[in-house]
């Protein structure tokens, strides 16, 4: 009873976030937030009535999660002391300020990842992963191709939901902001190269070969340097776990990569189309898409051939030493800052010289953000500053600083791990990363394939997170991936 119980309820969560959650939208910014957020709430209501349910007449098999529970049960915890300790009433349970990503709806995320671990492992499920993968892959084929439209300049009566502004559709797909839909193609690239792998599924395997060209397309539409960097670091992880034992299906995904870039190229011919800089930076360098072209060209003939080779060798050990770059990146950016005054404004220099234009001007949010935790007492660097905590004290302190340098204005941290440890402290950001790393973990070292996957998209989903507004529409898909 538990397990067909279980079974529906997961099936039942999985149609909402994953088919009407990303597609449901409204034609304003805010509008799309909030009616995502409805849909949100539904879902996890269901879900957490189900588990709880399932809970009541579970047989104890649950013990090896206790870890999880009990990190999660201290994260409630330190929201539940956050709120007592700020007392700022509605302001901290909406957070308005912040796309009412308040404590309601954190609660609501954090008790429904809870539940959603409570149902248990889904490892050896081939059916159940396959539905999940064609729900996903199909809706995100769906939401790729409303964003190529949006993106070449044609939104015919508004259907699609794009904002015109100065004659000029600036809103790409069905998140009512473009580094959203790239966020979201992220976290569905992974799940394409799940589903190229379905061995004897044509249907699913022709899905996720498309889905892949999709997702790619909608990572470089999107225009931001944090899903690009986040879209780099999931091929990389896949290339250390696939290459050894599923070359062919990476060599592919790497070549429809390539595909993608030549075709967004492509796109901007057109002059309606959006001014991409991120593309027109890497379009300088043809030596990359050269690169990517004869790697997996390479790698498809070789593979064919023999699953293992010397050249997938090499590239496994280029992946893993790439990887492993990235990983040491903030090192490298603190010894290179420390050895210049100023940036000399080169490629690498661009990259490593951390100074409030740093990331889009994201060097002065983050520095603001680090400034606004220590600011607080004891208690608030443990607890933290509330909801809208980083808000009003950026506001207050750092906003028209920021306008008197030129810096583009906001009031986001855009890096969610600052921006928590600001407004829910040291104990309710460990608590949390805590959570994930471990959930991360039990992916990688699965056995099955598509636990795997899932824990690639979630590292891709914090990676992009690092450079993104903290807002509900990207947060709601979490308790999908652990």
């Amino acid at each position: 009873m538990n397990t067909r119980l279980s079974k529906s309820i997961k099936y039942i969560y999985y149609f909402i976030m994953l088919v009407i959650y990303p597609l449901v939208m409204h034609d304003m910014y805010f509008d799309i937030s909030n009616t995502k957020l409805v849909v949100f709430y539904v879902a996890s209501f269901i879900l957490v009535l189900g588990s709880g349910v399932v809970l009541m007449t579970s047989d104890g098999a649950l013990k090896d999660y206790y870890l999880e529970f009990a990190l999660g049960g201290l994260f409630i915890a330190s929201l539940v002391v956050c709120f007592l300790i700020n007392g700022r009433g509605k302001e901290l349970l909406i957070g308005e300020l912040e796309y009412n990503t308040g404590l309601i709806f954190l609660l609501t995320l954090a008790i429904s990842c809870i539940c959603m671990v409570s149902l248990g492992d889904d490892s050896k499920k081939a059916r159940r992963h396959n539905i999940f993968t064609v729900m996903m892959l199909v809706t995100g084929c769906a939401v790729g191709v409303v964003s190529i439209i949006q993106f070449v300049g044609y939104d015919i009566g508004g259907m699609l939901g794009a904002i015109q502004y100065e004659n000029q559709i600036i809103f790409l797909g069905t998140f009512g902001n473009i580094s959203f839909t790239g966020f979201y193609f992220v976290m569905i690239f992974p799940f394409a190269v799940y589903g190229l792998t379905a061995g004897g599924n044509r249907f699913i395997q022709g899905l996720g070969f498309v889905s892949a060209f999709v997702a790619a397309t909608g990572v470089l539409i999107s225009n931001n340097d944090g899903t690009v960097l986040a879209f780099a670091v999931i091929m990389l992880v896949l290339g250390i776990i696939m290459l050894k034992s599923k070359p062919l299906a990476y060599y592919v995904c790497l070549l429809l990569t390539g595909l993608a870039f030549s075709f967004v190229g492509l796109l901007t011919i057109i002059p309606s189309a959006r001014f991409l800089d991120i593309h027109q930076r890497l379009l300088v360098r043809p030596g990359f898409l050269a690169i990517t072209y004869v790697l997996s060209i390479v790698g498809i003939v070789l593979a064919r051939k023999a699953a293992k080779n010397l050249f997938s060798e090499i590239i496994w050990w280029i992946c893993a030493g790439a990887l492993g770059l990235v990983c040491i990146m903030p090192i490298l950016i603190i010894v290179y800052t420390n050895m210049h005054d100023h940036n000399p404004n080169t490629f690498w220099s661009n990259l490593l010289y951390f100074d409030v234009h740093w990331g889009t001007d994201r060097g002065y949010l983050w520095e603001a953000a680090w400034k606004i935790f220590k600011s607080g007492n004891p208690i608030q660097m443990l607890f933290g500053q509330g909801p809208e905590g980083f808000g009003n004290a950026y506001i207050k302190d750092y906003y028209e600083i920021s306008l008197a340098m030129g810096l583009y204005p906001n009031y986001d941290a855009h890096n969610i791990f600052l921006q928590f440890l600001c407004e829910y402290g040291i104990l309710g950001l460990g608590t949390g990363l805590a959570f994930l790393i471990i959930r991360i973990k039990r992916g990688l070292t699965s056995d099955d394939f598509f636990c795997r996957v899932r824990a690639v998209a979630l590292v891709g989903a914090m990676v992009a997170s690092m450079f993104l507004v903290v807002q509900n529409i990207t947060l709601g898909f979490l308790c999908l991936l652990i």
